[in-house]
């Protein structure tokens, strides 16, 4: 399909791959990036038990599961309302010896400041330096649009005077 002229519309590749899940034709799949492309489709179409599912699968099937694979899987249950099995999902990945980039982290605070833990979202954001990980323009958006929902505007607004300090620049991101 990649080698047609036209190229396929989106449309059918999504048929191609949906009927490669479907029928449980993994074998097919032979990529770590396919899975983990699977299973962003799967959770952005709502099919968050498919994605579930074939993330389990993935090791049966010889794929060994990565941070970016972690990180698809935490923005879907985030997305999907399920913080606490985001956090279980997220110590699980730490158990299994991989470390968390900035953007797990990100996803973990946001869902913490859309599900109301303001507190839990700063304790998190606060051990992320110690960490030795580099604070993004999307860290401190994420903490300043937490704060401000829950009408600490004076915090947000420390918030981004901290962050004009840090003189971090979008080509940092």
């Amino acid at each position: 399909m990649l080698h047609m002229y036209p190229r396929p519309r989106n449309s059918q590749f999504n048929m191609v791959l949906t009927s490669i899940v479907k029928f449980k034709h993994y074998a097919t799949v032979v990529s770590l990036c396919t899975y983990t492309t699977l299973i962003g489709g799967l959770y952005l179409t709502g099919r968050d038990v498919a994605a579930k599912e074939l993330f389990n699968e993935m090791s049966t099937f010889g794929q060994p599961l990565n941070v970016v694979t972690y990180s698809i899987m935490l923005d879907g249950l985030c997305k999907h309302d399920k913080l606490d099995e985001a956090l279980k999902l997220f110590q699980a990945m730490k158990d299994e010896g991989l470390v968390p980039h900035i953007v797990c982290y990100n996803i973990i605070i946001d869902c913490m400041c859309k599900s109301g833990l303001i507190e839990d979202a700063r304790k998190m954001f606060s051990c992320l330096q110690a960490k030795g990980l580099h604070l993004t323009i999307f860290t401190y958006t994420i903490m300043i649009n937490g704060v401000c929902k829950k009408g600490f505007l004076n915090e947000a607004y420390d918030w981004l005077l901290y962050y004009n300090y840090q003189e971090i620049s979008p080509k940092q991101q």
